[in-house]
C-alpha cells in the first residue's frame, strides 16, 4: 500500500514539474517577445523626437529666434 501511494505521490509531483517548466517556458517567451516591442517603441519614438528637433532648428535659423 505504503508503495503505490509513494508511486501517485511521485507521478502528481512530476505533472507538478512539467507544467512549472513550461510555464516558465512561456513567461521567457513572453518575456523577450517584450523586450522587442520596448526596443521597438523607443527607437521608433527617438526618430520622432529628431525629426522635430531637426524642424525646430531649422525654424529658429541662425538667430536662435524663431523665423516666423
Amino acid at each position: 500500500m505504503k508503495e503505490i501511494a509513494k508511486d501517485k505521490q511521485i507521478a502528481k509531483l512530476k505533472k507538478q514539474v512539467e507544467k512549472l517548466k513550461s510555464g516558465n517556458e512561456s513567461l521567457k517567451r513572453e518575456n523577450r517577445s517584450i523586450k522587442g516591442k520596448l526596443a521597438t517603441a523607443q527607437a521608433k519614438a527617438d526618430k520622432y523626437h529628431d525629426a522635430l528637433k531637426k524642424k525646430r532648428h531649422r525654424k529658429m535659423g541662425w538667430t536662435g529666434r524663431p523665423s516666423s
